[in-house]
């Protein structure tokens, strides 16, 4: 299995922990070339689809708006037409959520709450609150200085996107892909209070004698990037995620706050099942977050 974990302090951008699976050799660089799932490639700095976890971009987009509140509800039948193409929510096979109200649309993944928000929201404020979340910042990627850093990828903004298209962008499909570390990114800014939040992922550099050469200062959080109250309104509907929502299962009765994500990548594997991105972005404990 490939992967990886990217954990940061949300007050200070540090990164504490980084790592990608599977690992490599070090004294055996040339046999790690030709091994399956490509144990060379850091999937912490690679960008992928983000399936489920881009709700949190559009709940942020249309709670800053006022395009929905968290009570703001609305009626899942199941699917949802949008550009000629029809849309499904996983509860489709029992008939739909029913009324479900924004916050519970994002506690169950609601296919077609998101899209239906995305649809009164437009591609723009989208496009501009997954940018101020980190996603394609060239900040980010280079922040941690690591070679082979990339950024993750959204639509230019004048880029004219139709039904089908927001309805993929709502879903974290086919014209969006995050980093892992824009992924903790974005979830620092929420955890935080709405400040804007750079990694950093060195604390110091040593000589060969091992002393001390540099050390860096811890940062300052940037700009506000969301109000305080869309920040807080998005950790209440994150923390029910994990206590009765989509996460339950693995985190129920924790001091939890995230959202899990899977996204279609297109492909197959040998025996022609498809293969899927699988994500969970989360901070904890809820209220005074330590760990992201």
């Amino acid at each position: 299995m490939a992967g990886a974990v990217v954990a940061m302090d949300p007050w200070t951008g540090q990164v504490l922990a980084m790592t990608s699976r599977p690992s490599y050799n070090p004294d055996d660089v040339a046999s790690s070339l030709t091994q399956p799932n490509a144990p060379m490639i850091n999937r912490a700095i690679r960008p992928y689809y983000p399936g489920s976890i881009f709700k949190v971009v559009i709940a942020a987009a249309a709670l800053s708006t006022g395009a929905k509140s968290p009570d703001s509800v609305y009626t899942d039948t199941g699917s949802i037409e949008a550009g000629g193409h029809v849309f499904r929510c996983h509860a489709q096979e029992r008939g739909g959520h029913g009324d479900i109200t924004f916050q519970d649309a994002l506690i169950h993944s609601c296919n077609t709450s998101f899209i239906d928000a995305a649809m009164q929201l437009g591609a723009q404020p989208i496009l501009d609150f997954g940018r101020a979340l980190g996603i394609g910042d060239p900040d980010v990627a280079s922040a941690v200085r690591l070679p082979g850093s990339l950024t993750g990828v959204l639509p230019y903004s004048r880029t004219r996107l139709g039904p089908a298209d927001l309805a993929n962008l709502a879903l974290g499909q086919s014209l969006v892909q995050i980093t892992p570390l824009e992924a903790a990114v974005m979830m620092c800014v929420v955890a935080n209070g709405g400040m804007a939040c750079r990694p950093e992922l060195v604390l110091e550099a040593c000589g060969p004698d091992g002393r001390r050469l540099t050390r860096v200062q811890p940062q300052s959080l940037g700009d506000r990037v969301l109000r305080a109250d869309v920040a807080a309104a998005l950790r209440e509907m994150l923390a029910g995620v994990a206590s009765r929502g989509t996460a339950s299962a693995a985190l129920g009765g924790m001091d939890v706050a995230g959202k899990t994500g899977t996204a279609q990548t297109g492909r197959v594997d040998g025996s022609g099942a498809p293969i899927l991105n699988a994500w969970f972005v989360g901070f904890a404990p809820v209220e005074s977050p330590r760990l992201v």
